[in-house]
């Protein structure tokens, strides 16, 4: 019984670094792809400038 308690203790010890390992990687996607809208949307601003 006290094996099946640490296996499963264990368990979900791991699931939670994992899942925080994946929300940090979430993150940092997210922030990136912000930077790349912002930075197209900068570039499309200054070309209807340009345009116009």
């Amino acid at each position: 019984m006290a094996y099946a308690k640490q296996a499963c203790d264990s368990f979900v010890a791991e699931t939670q670094k994992i899942t925080e390992l994946q929300e940090q990687l979430t993150r940092e996607r997210v922030m990136h792809l912000e930077g790349f809208v912002a930075r197209l949307t900068q570039t499309t601003l200054e070309i209807r400038t340009i345009r116009h």
